[in-house]
């Protein structure tokens, strides 16, 4: 009874093998190097996961399921909250100190990050999504209605359209300037510039409404100047569609039309002015997978530094979590104890060291002292 009584303070030295009611080391180890893994699981490969993963949603679904990138969004960001959450410390827990937080803190700069850089790597892969999803025209002439082509990714025109960039304007929205030039005929004259007999100005003949306009960013003066996309190669005679918010760009449109004396069309068809938009588009494709690897590459090398200093902080190297080795060595000290108290495979128990005695009986004799 000397040894079921003996529960009184001691250290892990304390210990010996022999007493089957004592704490093993390794089993302290093992459940230490099992919270530390379970931390690191949270803090770092979680988020790895989250990045990775509503990245390429953003990058890849947004065109096609619009709704599924920021579903996925919410759902991590409920992973993150509450899974990461520290348990409030109490009675003989500790309180929650500021490493507590890491996980979290790591959770949502991932998720926050993913949703930021999608979005962006989105917006590159739009000239491909207008090559192949949408419809594309050819032999379209300036002076169509431009209402029947709004469902248009990729317009060709006839031999001899261009654009009349000295009827171009910049429509200043700090900070960029939103540029838009008409796109003509080849029987059509500019209209900035043309004189009446007295020699005021006046515009030259035009088309009722001008429907097909060339845009881009920063790329044109406040009258005329126009040199987006490939608006000084002659030999460019096709438009992708432009994508993005292009409310600004109508205000360029109508303010072009109207520093001219023209009426620009209610429904206009804004595009980026190229030679080739099927290139364009194919290099906006292979822009964006690229992108995407550099950045998971980026993320899984964070995951990286990022288990390395949860480890640290729970005091454990990255080779301590190979749990196996502290399991075996675990069962190895359970069934040494049982074999010595005679349970294993039916042998003799071995007898106590002389140490082992002298200390057990030590104990015994100071418990018995208090009693009396």
């Amino acid at each position: 009874m000397a040894r079921r009584m003996d529960c009184g303070p001691k250290s892990q030295s304390d210990y010996d093998a022999g007493d089957p009611f004592a704490v093993p080391q390794q089993e302290v180890a093992t459940v230490r190097a099992r919270s530390v893994q379970t931390t690191v699981a949270i803090g770092a490969h979680a988020p790895c996961a989250i990045f990775i993963s509503v990245l390429g949603l953003f990058t890849f679904a947004s065109h096609v399921m619009p709704a599924a990138p920021w579903l996925a969004a919410a759902l991590a960001a409920d992973l993150v909250v509450i899974g990461t959450w520290p348990a409030k410390g109490g009675g003989r827990y500790r309180a929650r100190v500021a490493s507590d937080w890491l996980p979290m803190l790591f959770g949502v700069v991932a998720l926050c990050s993913a949703v930021f850089l999608g979005g962006v790597n989105a917006s590159v892969m739009e000239p491909w999504i207008f090559v192949n999803r949408l419809r594309t025209h050819t032999d379209v002439l300036p002076s169509d209605n431009s209402q029947s082509f709004q469902d248009a990714g990729v317009l060709h025109f006839a031999t001899g359209a261009k654009i009349d960039e000295e009827a171009s304007a910049g429509f200043r929205w700090w900070p960029n300037t939103y540029c838009a030039a008409p796109i003509r005929g080849p029987d059509e004259g500019s209209s900035a510039g043309a004189a009446t007999k007295d020699g005021s100005a006046a515009p030259a003949p035009a088309p009722a409404a001008l429907g097909f306009w060339a845009v881009g960013i920063n790329c044109c003066d406040s009258r005329g100047g126009f040199t987006c996309g490939d608006a000084s190669d002659a030999a460019a005679r096709s438009g992708l569609r432009a994508g993005g918010n292009t409310e600004k760009f109508l205000d360029a449109v109508h303010m072009a039309a109207a520093a001219n004396g023209e009426v620009a069309s209610p429904k206009p068809v804004l595009l980026v002015w190229v030679k080739d938009p099927e290139g364009l588009g194919k290099g906006a494709w292979w822009f964006a997978i690229i992108v995407f690897m550099i950045l998971t590459a980026f993320a899984l090398g964070l995951d990286w530094v990022a288990r390395l200093l949860l480890l640290r902080m729970g005091g454990l190297r990255a080779g301590d979590l190979g749990l196996p080795k502290p399991l075996a060595a675990y069962a190895a000290s359970r069934q040494a104890a049982r074999t010595r108290l005679g349970g294993g495979g039916g042998g003799s128990a071995a007898p106590p060291a002389a140490g082992q005695t002298a200390k057990a009986s030590a104990r015994g004799g100071f418990w018995r002292q208090r009693r009396q």
